[in-house]
């Protein structure tokens, strides 16, 4: 397997592409993280299941439940197929084009600042290790599995030491994860809609705006 580099860039910027068809704005956002060891893999699961993936989540209640942002929204770290290569935050969301000023300020809010809701901490370990547990491999799927396993220098069911470090993870380790990949770190914020219901020039409170037509980035 090939993991892709992602770019790394040093300031926020927001990359606008207008499209006058919009119906919805699609914003998407980007933090470059650290090097990415064994244990982080692990944290990212718990970080992704508090923060961003999920109706339980901290962006689908405060972005969608709690002020109606949005019709979707989601957040979470990705890791590549090795260990020792960068990892990133993605997040997403899909809304009306007149409420992207206020949903891209409390997104980026809420992630380079993120609450902190330790009573949920029993919640997030026991959805984790039940989805482990429920996840057997297939026995088509099984050979593949294990090759990939051993493939990334398993000798062994990685998911058994992630049961255990769950078993035992406190909330202080999803909050250190955050503040150690992305938390005080640049943005790119990359946002398509129709510019006539954005104001442009109240975009770049979030970064350098650099307009984009879809020629420049579709074949």
């Amino acid at each position: 397997p090939t993991d892709i580099e992602i770019q790394a860039w040093d300031n926020d910027v927001v990359y606008l592409v207008n499209d006058k068809k919009a119906v919805q704005s699609q914003i998407y956002f980007g933090v470059n993280g650290k090097t990415v060891t064994e244990q982080d893999r692990s944290v990212s699961r718990a970080y992704n299941k508090y923060f961003g993936r999920g109706m339980s989540s901290i962006i689908f209640q405060e972005i969608r439940e709690f002020r109606s942002l949005a019709y979707s929204s989601s957040g979470s770290y990705r890791t590549n197929f090795y260990n020792n290569k960068n990892g990133y935050f993605s997040g997403y969301i899909g809304c009306q084009a007149d409420k992207s000023l206020e949903a891209i300020s409390i997104f980026k809010d809420l992630t380079l600042n993120m609450p902190e809701k330790p009573e949920r901490l029993g919640q997030i370990k026991s959805g984790l290790i039940k989805s482990i547990n429920a996840n057997r491999p297939s026995f088509r799927i099984f050979p593949s599995r294990v090759s990939n396993w051993i493939k990334q220098g398993y000798m062994d069911d990685p998911r058994k030491e992630q049961v255990s470090f769950y078993e035992h993870m406190s909330f202080d380790d999803i909050v250190n994860f955050q503040k150690d990949n992305i938390a005080g770190r640049p943005m790119v914020i990359t946002l398509l809609t129709d510019t006539k219901q954005v104001n442009s020039e109240e975009l770049s409170q979030f970064g350098k705006v650099i307009t984009l037509k879809k020629k420049d980035i579709l074949n």
